[in-house]
């Protein structure tokens, strides 16, 4: 990994996450150091064809190697991406869509991991997503990749129960307002822009809605169950209101 060459060091850093993947468990313990040493390399390598190299190679290593293994490395994955994202220019960003999408993916497959890391004290998973979803207004596949990984952050969990999606809420506005007032500082005063910011926006907050609106109809199926339940007689109860019938003499 440590060669000269630009073009040679990004594609072993791709052969590399690829060999992992075609393999089996026996590799895993290699894929894990490879794994690492890609993190470092992304954020310490000048080289801008190796860090989207290793941006590339991560899905591989997230999708391939253990549970265990992907979640003690999430924060460092995300936080990677968020420190290579936030260097970039914008202005340079609207020509480069396959990058945007590339750190995407790389995102959702990070996050797919524990999407707890999304409501984590200083994550900064959501950011880094509403992020660059504005940073793209006419890429549709980016916008359907925004709005797909964050039905899955809401819908799982909504499923650990209402403080955590409380928690996940309290995040989401502010991150919203924060990452669609980008536009302002790009000059993006066009309506096709606005509109497809305002569609993104929409759409992330009717997956909040929807996913509230469950939450709230498994409550309140529970507390008519419950309710059922207790206005149910029960059977020696309905029994003590008819005396038995006294047999003929």
């Amino acid at each position: 990994m440590l060669l000269g060459d630009t073009f040679l060091r990004a594609r072993a850093y791709l052969v590399g996450g690829k060999l992992i993947k075609a393999s089996g468990p026996g590799l895993h313990p290699v894929g894990a150091s490879l794994m690492q040493q890609t993190l470092k390399t992304l954020t310490e390598d000048t080289s801008e064809v190796v860090r989207v190299a290793c941006i590339r190679v991560l899905q591989d290593y997230l999708q391939t190697l253990p549970a265990e293994l992907n979640q003690s490395l999430q924060t460092t994955v995300i936080d990677a991406l968020s420190h290579y994202f936030s260097a970039l220019d914008p202005n340079d960003l609207t020509e480069s869509d396959e990058l945007m999408v590339a750190v995407a993916v790389t995102l959702r497959d990070a996050i797919a991991v524990n999407t707890s890391i999304c409501v984590a004290p200083n994550s900064t998973a959501l950011s880094l997503l509403f992020t660059i979803g504005s940073r793209a207004p006419n890429n549709f596949q980016l916008t359907e990749l925004v709005n797909e990984t964050f039905e899955k952050i809401a819908g799982n969990i909504a499923e650990t129960g209402p403080e955590a999606y409380a928690r996940l809420c309290e995040i989401v506005l502010p991150s919203l307002t924060g990452a669609f007032d980008i536009g302002e500082m790009t000059g993006e005063g066009a309506l096709s822009n606005v509109s497809i910011h305002h569609f993104l926006s929409c759409s992330l907050l009717l997956s909040l809605t929807i996913t509230m609106t469950r939450m709230m109809g498994d409550v309140a199926n529970e507390r008519y169950s419950s309710r059922l339940t207790s206005s149910r007689p029960s059977p020696s109860r309905a029994q003590s209101r008819y005396p038995p019938a006294s047999s003929p003499p």
